[in-house]
C-alpha cells in the first residue's frame, strides 16, 4: 500500500449531539459509466457498511434496507443522477435516519497482470445531517496498492484503457477496506465501552493534507 493519510474536515456538532441511525446511500463515481466501476463502487461501500458497524456511537440501516426503498422509490445513484436530486432531510426520512453518508468516487482503476498490479481508489465521502443538511464529516483519500515488479508507467495506462482487461474484485477490497480504516478512524466514536468512560469522544489524528504519489 501506499503511505497515504485522508484529509478530514470535522464539524463540532458532530460531538454535540452525534447522529444515531446513519444511512450509506451507493456511492456515485464521475468516470464513465461500467459494470467494472459500480463493482467497485459497491465494494467501497460494502466496506463502509462493516467499519461504521463497529463503531458504537452509530446505528447504521442495513445497506440491503437502502436500496430496496431507494428501488421502490426510483432512485438511481449513476444512471439518471435521480439519486443526488434528492435532499438529505428527503432520504433521511425514507431511510428512518438521522444521517446519511454520500461518497463520490473520482477515479478507481485496477490492473492484474502475471508479474504486476495496481488498484487505486480515489473519492470524497461525506456524513451529512439530515435535517439541516450540514456537512458534519467530510473524508477525501487518494488509496492504491502496487505489487509485482516495476513496470513503466505507460505500459500500465495502456492496459488501462483496454476493456478486455480482467480485473480482480478481491484486489478491490483490499484497497477499499485500507482505505475505509483510515477514513473511518477520524470518525469519533463518542459512545465508550464499559470502564472507559474517560475516553469517550477522542478520534485519532488526522493529517492535514492528504497525501498523493
Amino acid at each position: 500500500f501506499y503511505d497515504t493519510t485522508a484529509k478530514v474536515t470535522l464539524s463540532p456538532r458532530l460531538e454535540e449531539k452525534a447522529p444515531r441511525r446513519i444511512a450509506i446511500l451507493p456511492f456515485t463515481f464521475t468516470q464513465k459509466d461500467s459494470p467494472e466501476r459500480r463493482q467497485a463502487a459497491a465494494v467501497l461501500r460494502e466496506s463502509f457498511c462493516t467499519a461504521m458497524s463497529r463503531l458504537r456511537t452509530y446505528e447504521v440501516v442495513p445497506p440491503a434496507e437502502v436500496d430496496r426503498r431507494l428501488d421502490a422509490a426510483g432512485y438511481k445513484a449513476n444512471a439518471d443522477g435521480t439519486l443526488l436530486a434528492q435532499t438529505p432531510e428527503s432520504l433521511g426520512k425514507m431511510m428512518g435516519a438521522d444521517t446519511v453518508l454520500y461518497g463520490d468516487l473520482e477515479r478507481t482503476a485496477n490492473i492484474t497482470l502475471y508479474v504486476y498490479s495496481h488498484t487505486v481508489y480515489e473519492g470524497t465521502f461525506r456524513l451529512v445531517d439530515a435535517a439541516g443538511g450540514e456537512p458534519l464529516w467530510t473524508g477525501r483519500l487518494w488509496e492504491g496498492r502496487r505489487a509485482g515488479l516495476i513496470v513503466e508507467a505507460f505500459i500500465v495506462d495502456m492496459f488501462l484503457s483496454q476493456p478486455e482487461n480482467k480485473k480482480l474484485p478481491e484486489a478491490y477490497r483490499r484497497v477499499a477496506d485500507q482505505a475505509v480504516a483510515k477514513l473511518v478512524e477520524t470518525i469519533p466514536d463518542l459512545t465508550p465501552p464499559d470502564g472507559d468512560a474517560g475516553n469517550a469522544g477522542t478520534p485519532a489524528p488526522v493529517a492535514p493534507e492528504g497525501d498523493r504519489p
